[in-house]
């Protein structure tokens, strides 16, 4: 009986013991979590703006997203050019982003090239098709620099050079990359689903279900990625229409 009231008190502190080192656990568990979702997080941004193909895409949505936004908070525009403040300022940070874009074009060029001497090329696996889209960049880049030099530094440039003028051919060539884009992108998208059927009307061996279940999800993956794809050079024929 004397020593019920110890017991009692050395069960309640275990009890308190076993609860604060599940709390410990679990708050270090919590830390561990978070700690993986940080380093993923930046794991893979790193990954990302260390392609340079990366870096000009997500400014080109910076650009677009900076020009809409100065197009639908100008209150008055005087021949196309917004009159508002925010609205001006938005503009020119827009047409910043993109003199950026045209000097993270001098790296296109090497890739072009490399397109043309390689078989296994970046642009399509299809010949015909990578040989359009390679000889649209090769003639695209250096009127995108004639056009760039022009505009910064027209001492550089004979006066006879017209940036517009360049940046119009340049835009149009774009535009037949474009199109040549989507004619390969169409037609990968139709060989994926081929694939996709075939692969679903055949009997599924016992031993091999994982293995062509897995097979299947990165198929309708690829094929989710290519109609994005495809939907995004659509919408790039928009401003190149425009320009």
């Amino acid at each position: 009986e004397k020593f019920r009231w110890f017991d009692n008190d050395r069960s309640v502190n275990s009890i308190a013991k076993t609860q604060l080192d599940d709390m410990t656990t679990t708050h270090n568990q919590n830390d561990t979590t978070a700690k993986s979702t940080i380093d993923k997080f930046l794991s893979a941004t790193s990954s990302y703006c260390a392609n340079t193909n990366n870096i000009d895409k997500s400014l080109k949505l910076m650009s677009y997203l900076l020009w809409f936004l100065s197009k639908i908070s100008s209150s008055n525009t005087s021949n196309g050019i917004p009159s508002n403040k925010i609205s001006i300022g938005l503009r020119k940070l827009s047409a910043e982003i993109s003199f950026t874009r045209y000097v993270l074009r001098f790296f296109g060029m090497p890739v072009t090239v490399d397109a043309l001497r390689n078989p296994e090329s970046p642009f399509s696996k299809n010949k015909t098709v990578n040989k359009i889209m390679a000889y649209s960049m090769l003639l695209y880049y250096p009127l995108e620099y004639l056009a760039y030099a022009k505009w910064k530094a027209p001492e550089l440039v004979p006066e006879k050079v017209n940036a517009s003028w360049c940046s119009m051919w340049s835009t149009r060539l774009w535009m037949i990359y474009i199109i040549t884009d989507m004619i390969d992108s169409r037609t990968n998208v139709q060989t994926l689903i081929k694939e996709k059927v075939k692969m679903q009307n055949t009997k599924k061996e016992k031993g091999n279900q994982v293995v062509k279940s897995k097979e299947l999800n990165e198929i309708v993956h690829k094929i989710k990625f290519a109609r994005l794809h495809l939907l995004r050079c659509a919408l790039f024929t928009l401003p190149a229409v425009h320009w």
